[in-house]
């Protein structure tokens, strides 16, 4: 059976930059973008969404299917993404793709796939 690979997108406030980091890290999810970004919403949107800061940071993340619901626990308890103004996260699947991506999320996972789940 194919591990199927999933696009994980968060966006959050850039002051969570080294909280997200550590999160990556711990749980052993080796393939990540991370870019800079700046908001556009006008000052009524953030005061009705109770969002203090303009500066982003979006994420780009591979990961496999099955460790969707698991990640999205961590996130949330985390980084509070279940929370007003903490950012938000959504997956998307790939549906074809080369065999490159499994083989180095499942180098890099391994067995410490368990372990790290563990931990949270």
């Amino acid at each position: 059976m194919e591990d199927k690979i999933t696009v994980l997108f968060t966006i959050t406030p850039y002051s969570k930059k080294p909280l997200l980091e550590k999160i990556f890290t711990q749980n052993n999810l080796p393939l990540n973008l991370i870019f800079h970004g700046e908001g556009t919403a006008t000052s009524y949107l953030m005061d009705m969404f109770g969002i203090e800061e303009t500066k982003r940071l979006v994420s780009i993340s591979f990961i496999r299917e099955k460790r969707i619901p698991s990640i999205y626990g961590i996130l949330e308890n985390k980084l509070g993404l279940n929370k007003e103004a903490s950012g938000i996260g959504f997956t998307l699947p790939i549906s074809s793709i080369s065999g490159f991506l499994p083989n180095v999320i499942n180098k890099y996972e391994g067995s410490k796939e368990q372990e790290s789940e563990e931990q949270f």
